[in-house]
């Protein structure tokens, strides 16, 4: 690489590129192998170009890569609403889903403000003991 001038582009996706076979025991070996490298008047041509690192398919022990030229894969829909069941130990939760509920109202106007209102108290504690978690892990 060193002699020809090219540089890995690096890549997003999983960090192996390649699967081994199970060995005695059970353990398998992952590796990168796979990589995507240029010179540096391709990467000043192509600045925007990036390679990701794509689901292996069952027949393959490797991972395909992708190397696309325009900045497409930071592109991402908003997160999906998730419902965390610390929520339910918390004494106040089912009282805070009563003020956020207003039978007048659709379901949907109902579910988007519980949806907001859960988000900010999630926050405030389950983000917050995630975090104590955390530090006390490490």
């Amino acid at each position: 690489m060193g002699a020809c001038n090219l540089q890995d582009l690096g890549d997003c996706g999983p960090k192996f590129t390649w699967m081994g076979p199970n060995y005695n025991g059970g353990q398998r070996i992952y590796e990168r192998l796979d990589i995507a490298l240029s010179n540096q008047d391709w990467r000043l041509r192509f600045a925007e170009a990036h390679v990701e690192v794509l689901t292996r398919v069952s027949f393959s022990h490797h991972h395909p890569i992708l190397t696309s030229l325009s900045c497409t894969h930071n592109v991402r829909g908003a997160k999906p609403f998730r419902f965390e069941c610390a929520w339910m130990v918390g004494r106040n939760y089912f009282d805070k889903l009563k003020t956020y509920w207003n039978l007048n109202d659709e379901i949907n106007t109902n579910m988007k403000r519980i949806e907001n209102n859960v988000e900010e108290w999630k926050k405030c504690t389950v983000n917050y003991i995630q975090g104590i978690k955390k530090e006390i892990m490490a």
